[in-house]
């Protein structure tokens, strides 16, 4: 009985390291075909995500002890956020259009409202991108239905420039269907 387990495992075995070693003479056609198409997948695959990582941001919202923001505009670089996520540079491609940031709402609620004088005891969002460099952002517009917000980024005072910046296009795509292939990017 062991010996027939074991003739079994080393027959396995062989089959495997064939494969392995004849490569592409124990392949047939059709799975060269099947290869190929695996390969330019992939390839599809790898060229999105390179060129979407650099829209994707990560989100942080805290609260500062005291009610007082850090004399230098930001918290030190190893602060705990209270509440952490991603999000997305978005623009809709007209030309100086500045990017926003689309996330959850759940993730900013609580944060400070653009174009109105926020209160000392609330939250602070705040925005780092692919390079680790982070500004401040308020809220432009809320759904907490659709669990949607879109954040206005706060660049005066930084070295960031707005040309620096890589947003995706808003536009007009195909419905996805069951099935369909989808890529998904979260915080850097």
């Amino acid at each position: 009985m062991l010996h027939e387990r074991i003739g079994l495992a080393l027959g396995a075995c062989y089959v495997a390291c064939s494969l392995l070693f004849l490569g592409s003479a124990a392949v047939s056609a059709q799975d060269d075909d099947a290869l190929t198409a695996a390969r330019n997948l992939q390839r599809a695959f790898t060229t999105a995500i390179e060129r979407g990582e650099k829209s994707v941001v990560g989100i942080a919202r805290f609260r500062s002890t005291d009610g007082r923001r850090e004399p230098s505009g930001l918290p030190p670089e190893n602060f705990v956020p209270n509440e952490f996520g991603s999000g997305v540079l978005i623009t809709d491609g007209r030309p100086g259009r500045k990017p926003l940031v689309l996330t959850n709402y759940h993730l900013v609620r609580g944060g400070p409202v653009a174009d109105v004088p926020s209160d000392a005891g609330v939250s602070d969002i705040l925005v780092r991108f692919h390079n680790r460099r982070r500004v401040r952002a308020s809220i432009l517009a809320a759904d907490p239905r659709s669990d949607l917000a879109v954040l206005r980024l706060e660049l005066s005072g930084t070295e960031i420039k707005w040309s620096s910046l890589k947003a995706f296009k808003l536009q007009t795509a195909e419905p996805f269907k069951k099935g369909s292939l989808v890529v998904t990017l979260s915080n850097p």
